[in-house]
């Protein structure tokens, strides 16, 4: 075995056996502190529990069992999601971070910038994009929080975020598949509403304002549309709603319905359109009013 080659092989051996030191070795406890430390620093609302981190190639970290809490309510959980940082950016004012996990049963990929130059009161994401595979929504934490309804379904779409100077903006496209929507109290014999497709648009403006610009629902039972806006507040539970839409159900829902509704206003709105009914929801996410129009 000539010279070149043995160097070859003990520079190999080397490595491995420094990659092996490296990861049994690593202070898993530490970093973990470090994260949570970091979370709370940037917003001492949230706490960051996280049962391992791990070392990953390429340079990164694999977080397992992540739940984020905010004024000690779970708000966001992973059960894996791997963090790899773009090194180039690692000493400069903004670093930029490539994430991919498992959440709520689905896969979450994307990519985002975290400002490092932020004051205390400004959060520390510049921009963010993300795509959600198959998650599924009956698991949300956000949605188990709301009294009085179980909610299922499979959730895909698209995401991203920016903050400027000139506030916060964003885009949200959303496909819902089998939502199915049931009350703990059955409401006029309704034991439960199901969509095939919910399709959505939103947009994020300055001043924390989701504008939802199209909304369609289409199901067995009920078709409908949805539009309005959404004031995003700190806690997403707390954010006001000014919606409005319409419902039109087929006329199998109505023989369900039977004699416990009036029949008339889901077939004539007050406005005298027909074949449905239009609706208002204020209140907030946790606690919505509903009214017909």
């Amino acid at each position: 075995m000539n010279a070149a080659k043995k160097i070859a092989l003990y520079a190999l051996y080397t490595l491995v056996v420094t990659g092996v030191f490296l990861y049994y070795l690593f202070p898993s406890e530490s970093v973990r502190a470090f994260v949570g430390y970091q979370v709370n620093r940037a917003d001492p609302s949230l706490e960051l529990t996280i049962e391992s981190v791990t070392p990953t190639l390429p340079p990164g970290l694999t977080f397992r069992s992540a739940l984020l809490f905010q004024r000690s309510e779970p708000v966001a959980a992973a059960s894996r999601l791997k963090v790899t940082p773009a090194l180039t950016t690692l000493f400069g004012p903004e670093i930029a971070l490539g994430f991919k996990g498992e959440v709520y049963g689905g896969a979450l990929t994307g990519n985002m910038v975290l400002d490092r130059t932020k004051q205390r009161s400004e959060p520390p994401v510049r921009a963010l994009t993300a795509n959600i595979v198959g998650l599924q929504v009956g698991r949300l934490h956000a949605l188990r929080r709301v009294p009085g309804y179980d909610v299922s379904g499979t959730l895909n779409g698209a995401v991203s975020y920016r903050r400027t100077d000139d506030g916060e903006n964003g885009d949200i496209r959303l496909a819902l598949t089998d939502l199915t929507v049931r009350p703990e109290t059955p409401l006029f014999n309704i034991t439960d509403v199901t969509f095939n497709q919910v399709q959505a648009e939103a947009v994020l403006e300055p001043g924390r304002r989701l504008e939802i610009r199209q909304c369609t629902l289409a199901g067995p039972q009920v078709n409908g549309t949805l539009s309005g806006a959404i004031r995003v507040a700190d806690d997403p539970g707390q954010s006001a709603l000014d919606l409005t839409g319409t419902f039109k159900p087929h006329p199998g829902f109505l023989a369900e319905i039977g004699q416990g509704f009036p029949a008339s206003l889901l077939l004539k709105n007050r406005s005298g359109g027909a074949g449905g009914i239009s609706f208002r929801i204020r209140g907030t996410i946790q606690n919505p009013a509903f009214s017909l129009l």
